[in-house]
C-alpha cells in the first residue's frame, strides 16, 4: 500500500523510536496489541496490517451493493495489484504479471509449456522450498522432466561455480531461489546465472518468495525469464495472492 511505502521512507533508520512511532500503529490489532509486547515473527503468516480488514470489507461491500457490477471494481483492483507487483519486481508493467493462487502453480505453468515429446533438462537447488521441491520431484518421477540438483557445500551455502557447472552445456530450465529459505543465503550474481542458462539454451525461473518485500528485486536488471512469488511472506497479503512474472520476450 502507498501509505506503508511513505511510512517506510520516513524511517531512514530502523530505530526503536521510529518503529514505535510510524510502523507499530499500522499493526495495532495484532494479538490484541498487548502493551509492552512486540511480535517479531515476520515469516509466513506474519503481522497483518490493520488496513487489510478494511480492504476485504471494501471488496465484499462492492458485491453486496452492486451484485454483478462489482466486477468493474474487482477487475480495476486486480489490475492495480498487478501494477504494484510490477513496481516491486522492477518489471516493465502489470501485463508481465499473471496472478496465481500459489507459486507452485506458476512453476507448473512453465513446466507444462515444454513439448511432451522431448523430456526437458531441469536444474534446481537442493534447498528449494518444499512446495516447489515436491512439484519438481513429481514431474521427474513421472518422466516429465530430467531433474538435476545442485548440492550445497559443507557449510550449507550454494556456490556460484557449482550452479554454473550443473547447468553445463545444456539446460532447458533452471530453477533457483534468490534467497534460500532455510539458510537465508542470497545468491551472489543472479544475472550471471541467467547468462549461463541462456548460453546453455535454457530459461531461468527465479523464486523471489523469500526476497520480495524484504530486499530489492529487479527482474529486468537480472534479465530473468520467469519469477514466482507471493504475499504469504513479507508482503503481508496472506495466502492465495501469488504470481508468475514473465519477461516480455516470453509472451510478446
Amino acid at each position: 500500500r502507498e501509505g506503508l511505502t511513505v511510512t517506510c521512507d520516513r524511517l531512514r533508520d530502523l530505530t526503536e523510536h521510529g518503529l514505535a512511532l510510524h510502523v507499530a500503529p499500522l499493526f495495532s490489532r495484532v494479538l490484541g496489541a498487548a502493551p509492552g509486547r512486540t511480535y517479531l515473527a515476520n515469516h509466513s503468516l506474519g503481522r497483518p496490517l490493520d488496513a487489510m480488514d478494511d480492504d476485504v470489507r471494501e471488496g465484499l461491500a462492492a458485491w453486496y451493493d452492486r451484485m454483478g457490477g462489482a466486477w468493474d471494481a474487482w477487475m480495476a483492483e486486480s489490475a492495480a495489484h498487478r501494477d504494484r507487483l510490477a513496481r516491486l519486481l522492477g518489471a516493465p508493467g502489470g501485463d508481465c504479471i499473471v496472478p496465481k493462487t500459489s507459486a507452485g502453480q506458476g512453476l507448473r505453468a512453465i513446466l507444462n509449456t515444454f513439448d511432451a515429446a522431448v523430456v526437458p533438462r531441469v536444474v534446481a537447488l537442493r534447498g528449494e522450498f518444499d512446495s516447489i521441491d515436491v512439484i519438481l520431484r513429481e514431474y521427474a518421477r513421472r518422466g516429465r522432466i530430467a531433474l538435476s540438483f545442485v548440492e550445497a557445500r559443507a557449510d550449507g551455502r550454494f556456490e556460484h561455480d557449482d550452479i554454473v557447472a550443473a547447468i553445463g552445456g545444456r539446460a532447458d530450465l533452471v530453477v533457483v531461489s534468490e534467497v534460500v529459505f532455510n539458510t537465508g543465503q542470497r545468491l551472489d550474481d543472479v544475472a550471471a546465472l541467467v547468462g549461463a542458462t541462456h548460453a546453455a539454451g535454457g530459461w531461468l525461473l527465479l523464486d523471489v518468495y523469500h526476497s520480495l518485500g524484504a530486499l530489492p528485486v529487479d527482474v529486468i536488471r537480472h534479465d530473468v525469464d520467469f519469477a514466482i512469488g507471493g504475499s504469504y511472506k513479507y508482503l503481508r497479503g496472506g495466502p492465495g495472492a501469488c504470481f508468475l512474472y514473465l519477461h516480455p520476450r516470453r509472451y510478446l
